[in-house]
């Protein structure tokens, strides 16, 4: 039996020293051609990550839609971080912003009428607060965990325990969306 699909995936990828990309034209479809997964290849992201070679994509799907796209690279680490502010925002106050790091690029989770959005720059996407937070703090906490294992010195105990607070705080007081914006299972 397979494992029902996730609504929120978040993979990081680091630009590949050894090839120059010349474009972002295909490389959400095969994003191995030009980028380093730092899940796939855990030990040579490290290397990276040590070296300072940080900059890349952070795929952000929600039910297979790019809520980031390559073209948004940026530092992976940074964007990681601004995506949990930006979700942690939201479960705290209602709203989330961050700008990313290099660029005039906003990153947003707010409510607006019943429906909770989720944009970059002016593209915006309807999200499930009951499927979408967790997913990303699932993601987020995967992410810094294998960070923690593999670049220990990285010291990211203070976002693991940023995500166990916002997890705590979501499961107390989730904030809810319109129910006709549930997406059934395995349905973008």
């Amino acid at each position: 039996m397979s494992e029902a699909p996730r609504a929120v995936q978040i993979t990081p990828y680091f630009f590949r020293p050894d090839r120059m990309l010349r474009s972002f034209d295909g490389v959400a479809a095969e994003p191995a051609t030009s980028l380093l997964n730092v899940y796939a290849e855990p030990q040579a992201a490290a290397q990276l990550w040590r070296k300072g070679n940080r900059d890349g994509w952070l795929r952000l799907s929600y039910h297979g839609h790019d809520l980031i796209r390559p073209e948004h690279w940026d530092d992976v680490g940074d964007l990681m971080d601004l995506v949990l502010h930006t979700v942690g925002g939201f479960v705290t106050s209602g709203a989330g912003e961050a700008l990313f790091p290099d660029q005039p690029l906003p990153l947003r989770m707010y409510q607006e009428g019943a429906v909770a959005m989720f944009s970059v720059g002016q593209e915006r996407r309807a999200v499930d607060p009951a499927d979408f937070v967790p997913g990303v703090l699932d993601a987020t906490q995967t992410f810094y965990t294998w960070l923690g294992q593999y670049v220990p010195e990285a010291n990211e105990v203070r976002e693991l325990d940023a995500i166990a607070r916002l997890r705590e705080r979501f499961q107390e007081d989730p904030p809810r969306a319109a129910p006709w914006l549930r997406y059934p299972s395995g349905t973008a």
